[in-house]
């Protein structure tokens, strides 16, 4: 299932400050955002699985009002209950791309989490539809880990279509991210925390496209 959104936003009710503020922040992303050029991922890890799924519900509403995508991160049962279009794995998930497409059909989408530019070249052969990598910049979600930087992507976009991941805090960095190989932007904080999340995601989007343009 090709990806083609520009912007990636993936959710944290953490950094908005609690589930009704996460929903209100996504559904203005994707009012502000050009229709069908956001895919949302439902992270939420922390949350059990009777709270992730009446999350997803809500969310996948909110997707379906404004023409997105949903995924969920690593809970493939959540994902068919709540009937998203597909899941994200971890970078260290023990369940494959291969068998994550069998179990939710193949038209679901399938991303992986990939730390290193050859294994975002594995990920894109076993099938991955969107590969997310990263930290690209430090990164706040990732304390302590160090930044791969832009070279990265460009090795990684030799073998994968790539967003780019960590550290992402606004245009500038999504136009330097793109410039290196990068198809689109994976963000929480850039968008959510935003205190115009309408905005930020219609400039990230607009950033995105208009540097593949000039690609």
């Amino acid at each position: 299932m090709r990806v083609d959104e520009s912007l990636y936003l993936i959710t944290d009710r953490h950094v908005c400050g609690g589930v009704a503020a996460l929903l209100a922040q996504v559904t203005r992303a994707l009012a502000g955002a050009p229709r069908g050029r956001v895919l949302v991922q439902l992270r939420d890890k922390d949350l059990d699985d009777d709270a992730l799924v009446a999350l997803g519900h809500e969310l996948r509403a909110c997707c379906t009002r404004a023409g997105a995508r949903l995924v969920v991160n690593g809970r493939v049962e959540a994902a068919r209950v709540i009937g998203a279009d597909g899941v994200h794995l971890r970078d260290d998930d023990s369940m494959s791309v291969a068998a994550v497409r069998a179990a939710l059909g193949a038209h679901a989408i399938v991303g992986a989490s990939t730390h290193t530019p050859a294994r975002a070249a594995e990920q894109a052969r076993a099938g991955a539809d969107v590969v997310t990598l990263g930290p690209v910049w430090p990164s706040a979600s990732k304390p302590g880990v160090a930044a791969i930087g832009t070279a990265a992507i460009t090795l990684a976009a030799r073998a994968a279509r790539v967003h780019a991941l960590g550290g992402v805090d606004g245009v500038e960095r999504a136009r330097a991210a793109v410039r290196a190989g990068a198809v689109g932007v994976a963000v929480i904080r850039a968008v959510l925390a935003a205190a115009d999340a309408a905005r930020a995601a219609a400039e990230l989007v607009a950033a995105v496209e208009d540097e593949r343009g000039h690609a």
